[in-house]
């Protein structure tokens, strides 16, 4: 997105990244502008900028615009070979699925290094992570156990390898202050990343910054105990109503209300917790 000096939104695309085949390649599906915005030079401008930071700072080798409804002036850039859009996309509209044009290139960048430890991500879920997270639940939850449990306005963290795509997720209502469901996969849960860990504790600096009082269902062997070592540690208060269900292992489920403590004696305290439980959960 691109905004303005008064932080309005004037432009933005839609953009995915392939990391399939040898090298790494990006595409915004199309530039979208509004008012004085339309085919504006500054506008291709800020794309000629971000296009070089992709190809030289982030190593990707090519990046590409879809052709489709354009509100930018796209004539200087030449066709090329399209990027494929995500597997999960299927059907949908894009405008990007037909012609695609270049908007910068590095035939010098490296070839991805597939044998080490790829990187980890969190960012907000979009509706395209649905199918992957219903993998990721099926390999976490004992079987019976494994249904996906979406609200229905979803909000969330997806925890992403660069390589596998969704690995991990946490779904929570902010608009009922609900945490829904958590899983990570099995050999992201003790990783050198702590890849579970930053998964949770960006989940809790989002329930800080939403403020009020939450609540979820927590598994006994895992998010519960969790939270019981937050609050000794003087980062929530929280009550117990009780066991909520058993899951079909045999682990319980409790109803828990809960409140992020939020001031200046327990950031840094914050910032220096790491989980020391791992495993798949059932928030």
């Amino acid at each position: 997105m691109i905004e303005n000096k008064d932080g309005r939104i004037i432009s933005g695309s839609w953009v995915w990244e392939n990391s399939e085949g040898k090298y790494r390649d990006v595409c915004f599906d199309n530039i979208e502008a509004i008012g004085d915005y339309e085919k504006n030079p500054v506008v291709n401008k800020i794309y000629d900028m971000v296009g070089k930071y992709l190809t030289t700072e982030a190593n990707c080798r090519k990046i590409t615009i879809g052709v489709g409804y354009q509100d930018a002036d796209i004539s200087k850039y030449a066709p090329t070979e399209s990027i494929p859009l995500p597997q999960a996309y299927g059907d949908k509209y894009s405008d990007a699925k037909g012609q695609q044009v270049l908007l910068c290139e590095n035939k010098h960048a490296a070839e991805l290094d597939k044998t080490a430890e790829s990187k980890r991500f969190i960012r907000d879920i979009c509706f395209l992570d649905e199918e992957e997270m219903d993998k990721v639940s099926e390999q976490c939850f004992p079987e019976g156990d494994q249904a996906l449990m979406m609200p229905d306005r979803p909000s969330g963290l997806v925890l992403v390898d660069e390589y596998k795509g969704v690995v991990g997720y946490c779904l929570y209502d902010k608009d009922k202050k609900h945490i829904y469901d958590m899983a990570v996969l099995p050999e992201y849960r003790k990783d050198k990343n702590a890849s579970s860990g930053k998964l949770f504790a960006e989940t809790m600096r989002r329930v800080k910054e939403l403020g009020g009082e939450w609540h979820a269902e927590l598994r006994d062997k895992t998010t519960y105990r969790y939270l019981d070592v937050m609050a000794k540690r003087g980062l929530v208060t929280y009550e117990t109503h009780g066991v909520d269900h058993e899951m079909s292992d045999g682990s319980k489920v409790y109803a828990v209300s809960f409140k992020p403590v939020s001031d200046e004696r327990t950031a840094k305290r914050e910032s220096n917790v790491a989980p020391s439980l791992h495993g798949s959960t059932r928030e």
